[in-house]
């Protein structure tokens, strides 16, 4: 299931489609999917079996995430992942390369391990799981957000608790995916790869790494981003994303 966007324009533009993370649905993407359909995108944003408003069974694979998204691709496009997303791009990208003509990989490296903490906690449902996600993806974060009021570790915060059920299916499915590195390796398409300077969950010298390692590899460091640097520094996440897409 995804929800598309178009902002009133023509239902054929080029397709960006945009894939959650961990514990999470398809409203992680606010910022991008307004900023993209006025564009003149046709903008998916998925709510992966089991998350947001997708009744359908929870898949515990990304391989299986991976296929279940190919399916649902309806022409060529731009994929752009956060986190677990970022995992299912790539295993997309490794297995439906005619799939994807731009790559952007947020939050993401190429092998994702759980402490054995954190998934413990998530299996048991226990909100502190939902804690240490935040903990370590805020941890130090001090920026001003461009909307008044908001608390970007709140609204993470909230996000989690609603898909608890799923979070440590989820991270299980982070840690058993081995293929990363393979396919990172193997991307012949443009890759944009975000980092944010304060994200513990994807830690800074993982994701220069991973991006090292693919052949077109645009990297983007947010110095005070965290983890959930798409909800927490959408006008960083803008600027590099309008830069990306309109290159060569």
């Amino acid at each position: 299931m995804a929800d598309f966007y178009n902002g009133g324009h023509a239902a054929d533009g080029p397709l960006v489609g945009l894939i959650h993370g961990a514990g999470s649905n398809h409203t992680v993407w606010r910022y991008q999917t307004r900023l993209l359909a006025n564009r003149g995108y046709r903008v998916m944003a998925f709510d992966l079996p089991g998350h947001g408003s997708n009744p359908e069974p929870a898949l515990r694979s990304v391989e299986g995430m991976a296929a279940w998204v190919a399916d649902r691709i309806p022409k060529p496009g731009t994929i752009i992942g956060h986190s677990l997303g970022g995992l299912i791009s790539l295993e997309l990208a490794r297995t439906r390369p005619e799939l994807v003509e731009r790559l952007g990989l947020f939050g993401c490296r190429s092998q994702m391990s759980v402490t054995p903490e954190l998934q413990r906690r998530a299996d048991a449902f226990d909100l502190a799981a939902v804690a240490l996600i935040v903990g370590w993806s805020y941890s130090g974060h001090l920026g001003a957000h461009p909307e008044p009021g908001v608390s970007p570790a709140g609204v993470t915060a909230r996000l989690l608790e609603s898909e608890l059920t799923n979070l440590g299916g989820d991270l299980a499915a982070c840690s058993a995916y081995q293929l990363g590195s393979e396919a990172a390796g193997e991307l012949k398409v443009p890759t944009l790869v975000v980092a944010g300077g304060h994200d513990r969950m994807a830690a800074l010298a993982g994701v220069v790494e991973m991006a090292e390692s693919i052949h077109d590899a645009r990297l983007v460091v947010i110095p005070y981003g965290g983890h959930f640097m798409i909800t927490d520094s959408p006008d960083a996440v803008r600027k590099a994303l309008s830069t990306f897409l309109a290159s060569p």
